[in-house]
């Protein structure tokens, strides 16, 4: 349904349970087509850094990571110059165990910010519950 969508995920299981669907994935080893968005799914260990996606506006994150440092650089994957979209969105798949992740990833976000003296994504983005 979102013809420029990602789905951000984690765990092996995962990745190869969206690929049994048909869901083109992209994991350790695999090389995404950075210039074209289409539906799919990316491992956040795998592709979560060094990538410019801005091709792509939408992105669904359905095992929240627990680091503020994954977060911003997971963020930055579309949110990035040359982003063409008027809005990037990200979704959560927020189960129960998020809001203790947020509440953490949060804290160590702010203690970050103040170390180094840099915005972070995390923290200036609109969060709808």
């Amino acid at each position: 349904e979102h013809p420029k969508g990602v789905v951000w995920y984690e765990s092996t299981a995962v990745g190869e349970a969206l690929a049994h669907r048909g869901v083109p994935v992209y994991g350790a080893g695999s090389d995404v087509p950075q210039d074209t968005a289409h539906a799919c799914a990316m491992s956040i260990r795998a592709q979560g850094t060094g990538l410019n996606l801005q091709a792509w506006s939408e992105a669904l994150v359905i095992e929240p990571p627990t680091s503020s440092t994954t977060w911003e650089q997971l963020l930055g994957r579309l949110h990035r110059p040359g982003q063409t979209a008027d809005e990037v969105t990200w979704y959560v798949w927020a189960h129960e165990a998020f809001e203790d992740i947020e509440f953490r990833v949060r804290q160590s976000t702010i203690s970050d910010c103040e170390i180094s003296g840099q915005q972070a994504k995390f923290l200036v983005a609109h969060h709808i519950r």
